[in-house]
C-alpha cells in the first residue's frame, strides 16, 4: 500500500492546494497549459469551487497527504452535456519534488479512477499528457491508460511547440465489459453501482455488497493500492482473507523454492 493518506480535498484545503499547484505551474511548465501568471491571479474563491464538495459540482481533487502536509494531488472533471456526460477528464496531476518516487503518483491516479467508477453514467476517463514526459506516460499506462492519439503544435512553450499524447481509460460497464478485474491470482472483482453500492466478486460470483460510507471507503482503498493489496483488501471484505493471505505468501518469492 501506498505510505500516503489519499482523500479528497475540500474547500478547507483550498490554501494549500493553491500553494501546491502554483508550485506546479512554475516549476513543470511543460507538463501544464496553465501558466503560474494566469492562476495567481485567481481568488481563493476559485480554488475553493474547484473542489467543492456538494452535490452536482464539476469535479473533484483527491490529495495526497503526508503527516497532514498535502504533498500531491488529482483531479477529476465531468462533461455535463448530454452526448458526452459519459466522458471524465483527469487533470492537474502533480507530486511536490521531495514526495516522488514513493506511489503518491500512482495512488493519486487509481484513487480518481476510483472516484470515477463510483460516478453514475460515467464510462471513460480520459488525459494529455506532455509527449516526451516518457515516465509520465508509463505511470499512466500501468494505471490502465491506452494512448489513442497525439496532438502536434497543442501548446506554445516560449518560442516552440509541445506535442500532447492523448489518453483514455475505461471504467464503466459498458466501456470495460463489465466488473473490473485488478488481479485475477485470487480471481476478485468490483464494480460500482450507479446507487453508489459496490459489489465485489470472486471468481464472477456475488461474494459482498458494499453500501453508503462503507462503499466510498473501499473505493479510496481499492482506488490507492497496487494490484496484490487490491486483491487482499478484497479477501477481507468478503471474509476471504485468510484463503487470500495464504495464497500470496504462498506466491512470495522466499517461499519458492
Amino acid at each position: 500500500m501506498s505510505a500516503f493518506v489519499i482523500r479528497r480535498l475540500e474547500p478547507g484545503h483550498a490554501a494549500a492546494y493553491r500553494t501546491l499547484m502554483l508550485q506546479a505551474y512554475r516549476d513543470e511548465t511543460d507538463a501544464f497549459t496553465s501558466t503560474v501568471g494566469e492562476r495567481e491571479a485567481l481568488p481563493l474563491a476559485w480554488w475553493q469551487a474547484r473542489i467543492a464538495d456538494e452535490s452536482g459540482a464539476p469535479g473533484l481533487v483527491v490529495g495526497a497527504f503526508s503527516a497532514e502536509r498535502l504533498v500531491g494531488a488529482a483531479g477529476l472533471t465531468y462533461e455535463h452535456r448530454e452526448r458526452t456526460s459519459h466522458k471524465a477528464t483527469l487533470v492537474g496531476m502533480y507530486v511536490h519534488p521531495d514526495f516522488r518516487g514513493r506511489g503518491a503518483a500512482r495512488a493519486l491516479v487509481r484513487a480518481t479512477l476510483a472516484q470515477a467508477r463510483a460516478t453514475p453514467g460515467v464510462e471513460v476517463v480520459q488525459l494529455t499528457v506532455t509527449a516526451t514526459n516518457a515516465p509520465a506516460v508509463r505511470l499512466y499506462e500501468a494505471c490502465g491508460f491506452r494512448s489513442f492519439g497525439t496532438e502536434p503544435f497543442a501548446v506554445r512553450l516560449g518560442d516552440g511547440f509541445l506535442t500532447k499524447t492523448h489518453m483514455w481509460c475505461a471504467v464503466g460497464d459498458h466501456a470495460a465489459g463489465g466488473a473490473r478485474a485488478t488481479n485475477t491470482d485470487l480471481g476478485f472483482t468490483y464494480r460500482a453501482r450507479k446507487n453508489g453500492d459496490v459489489e465485489v466478486l470472486h471468481h464472477g460470483r456475488l461474494a459482498a455488497t458494499l453500501r453508503g460510507p462503507e462503499a466510498a471507503d473501499f473505493l479510496v482503498r481499492i482506488g490507492a493500492a497496487d494490484e496484490r493489496d487490491a486483491q487482499q483488501w478484497m479477501a477481507r471484505v468478503t471474509g476471504n482473507y485468510r484463503r487470500g493471505n495464504e495464497r500470496m505468501a504462498a506466491q512470495h518469492a522466499r517461499n519458492r523454492r
